[in-house]
């Protein structure tokens, strides 16, 4: 009877302990992007690192939109804060207005604040973020339709040194 016992103990002991995770979410498995942007998800666009960059003169939207579907999306139009950005593409070397950026299927976009491809905000219609806010950035797709997300605008320094929203300006 006594041995009946140790093992039935061994055994409880066993499969309690071997239990002892289950159920639990490690904390690794609850972490976000490891970068500065906000990312969301809407059908299948998804619209990662977006954040606004600003000199004090011009302010950069930035951020990847990636299509992972099989048809051509088109980026319509974005804004921060409701005020429109302009797509800016330099890849001639001189600024040029784009009305939309197509995404083909399962590619992906880059806005960025060196080149090809830009948002930028000017200071002629409305006042720019400042360094620090959160501002509330909306992008509109022909297919998908729109998503919206808060993101984070950070000055052109520290880490941003390198980012001079001007020279998408025209």
């Amino acid at each position: 009877m006594r041995r009946i016992t140790q093992i039935f103990l061994a055994f409880s002991l066993v499969f309690s302990l071997a239990a002892c995770g289950y159920g639990s979410v490690p904390d690794t498995a609850k972490m976000g992007p490891a970068g500065s942007g906000t990312d969301a998800v809407i059908g299948e666009i998804k619209v990662q690192e977006v954040l606004v960059i600003t000199d004090g003169t011009n302010a950069v939207l930035t951020g990847v939109i990636i299509n992972s579907g099989t048809e051509v999306e088109t980026l319509l139009s974005a804004s921060v804060d409701n005020q429109l950005v302009d797509f800016v593409n330099t890849d001639s070397g001189v600024p040029t207005t784009l009305d939309s950026i197509e995404i083909a299927p399962g590619a992906a976009v880059s806005l960025s604040f060196t080149a090809p491809l830009g948002a930028l905000l000017n200071n002629s219609v409305a006042a720019l973020p400042t360094a620090g806010s959160i501002v509330k950035v909306k992008f509109s797709f022909a297919n998908n339709g729109f998503v919206k997300v808060e993101a984070l605008a950070f000055a052109n320094e520290d880490i941003y040194s390198s980012v001079y929203p001007s020279i998408f300006s025209k």
